[in-house]
Parts: structure tokens; sequence; C-alpha cells
């Protein structure tokens, strides 16, 4: 699943985590679509060619941080 997300173009980021107490998900990926119906066909056909039984679609709530990273200068 973890490739097949990261492939498509419509993902920016993709994480595998370990699941947390209470939350069983462990892959994280970041769709953007048009609108929900976009976001939440993607995942929907991707998790079925994938054989995936269940997913959850988080979405932003509001943006934290919009500035590019600095590394150390």
């Amino acid at each position: 699943m973890g490739l097949a997300c990261a492939r498509s173009a419509a993902v920016s980021h993709c994480y595998l985590r370990f699941p947390a107490p209470g939350w069983p998900y462990t892959l994280y990926a970041m769709a953007h679509g048009r609108d929900r119906v976009d976001v939440e066909t993607f995942a929907a056909e991707t998790g079925a060619l994938e054989g995936v039984k269940a997913h959850a679609v988080l979405y932003t709530v509001r943006e934290l941080k919009k500035t590019s990273m600095r590394f150390f200068s």
C-alpha cells in the first residue's frame, strides 16, 4: 500500500509509522484533490487495489506552518 501511495501524483507525503495506542493505522499519506470526493475516491480505490480492509481519511483543519525549512546557517 505504501508504494502505491508514494508513487501516486496525488500524494506529496507518505510515512510508515508504528501504530499508536487506540489507533490501528500505520500508513500516513497526504493526498491532494480538488475536493473531498477526489480524496475519498483516491483512498477507496487505492485501498481496494491493495486489499486494505479499513482506512480513515483525516482532513486538514488549519495550516500551522507555511515557510521553507531552514537548516543550519
